[in-house]
């Protein structure tokens, strides 16, 4: 090839960067809103899954089963939304979900509001952005929450009127917090972190007292406990970890136990796996 031919070659391959580019970064917003009036159901399943945008979740005291307000760039994102009643037995199933394609510019908010005098399963997958749910006394019967980059908090400061069976934390690229762990009133607790930190608060009701267990990946995790319930933990931990237990004492092999486990009625089992980062387990 010729230096002119090169040239243009070059020319040519700018342009269409340029191209793609320009259509990556094209913003256009639109709002799209969703509700839909309590007909006897009792329970919902419900299924949010956003690429790119924040997330925020919340109870709502209302006459719709759901509230959803969505503000998004329709130049490069879809949302699509599927809810259906089943009545009083079956229940009802609301699935949403806003993907696109690019880099998608434009700030994507999706606001859901969930009736708070219905049961839940609850799952929500979130790409990239920051997502804040806020399940203080929601009815959940199961939850699902996977982040994949950015921010993450969940928030239950008042209790589970009802037992949730499973609860699965998966944190990906960045931080996690969670507050009132304990007003889940679970069976079992999973948390699985990638890439960041994470703080883990377990103060709340403790009406059921399940058993936790926490991978780590790259990145510490701050857990912090009530005094009036006692634990007991099995730790294992790779030679780039450490794992800083207050208030505790070795009860045999990898095993260790807060010193009040054998005054209080509570008692919580932790399992708990560390790669490279640090557990500190604290009181409050």
């Amino acid at each position: 090839m010729n230096l002119k031919s090169l040239f243009l070659a070059a020319a040519l391959a700018s342009t269409s960067c340029l191209i793609v580019g320009d259509a990556e970064h094209e913003v256009r917003m639109a709002t799209f809103k969703r509700s839909a009036e309590l007909q006897g159901e009792q329970r919902m399943d419900v299924d949010l899954r956003m690429s790119v945008g924040s997330m925020h979740v919340q109870p709502i005291d209302s006459d719709q089963s759901y509230e959803l307000d969505l503000r998004y760039n329709e130049a490069l994102f879809r949302p699509e939304l599927d809810y259906r009643q089943g009545g009083q037995d079956s229940g009802a199933a609301l699935r949403f979900k806003l993907e696109g394609h690019g880099r998608g510019k434009g700030d994507n908010e999706l606001d859901l509001g969930l009736n708070r005098t219905l049961v839940y399963d609850l799952r929500a997958d979130t790409g990239v952005g920051k997502s804040v749910l806020d399940l203080s006394g929601l009815k959940a019967e199961s939850l699902v929450l996977q982040s994949g980059v950015g921010e993450m908090e969940l928030a239950i400061l008042s209790p589970n009127p009802i037992v949730c069976r499973r609860v699965d934390l998966q944190s990906g690229v960045g931080g996690f917090e969670a507050k009132g762990l304990g007003n889940l009133s679970f069976r079992e607790l999973k948390f699985s972190g990638g890439v960041g930190g994470a703080h883990l608060d377990f103060s709340g009701d403790w009406r059921e007292v399940g058993k936790v267990s926490i991978e780590v990946g790259v990145g510490g995790v701050d857990i912090v406990l009530p005094r009036e319930i006692g634990a007991e933990i099995k730790a294992s931990k790779s030679f780039l970890s450490g794992v800083n237990l207050t208030g505790f004492t070795k009860s045999s092999g990898s095993i260790y136990r807060s010193r009040n486990y054998d005054d209080v009625e509570k008692k919580v089992r932790f399992d708990i796996q560390a790669g490279i980062g640090g557990i500190n387990v604290r009181w409050k």
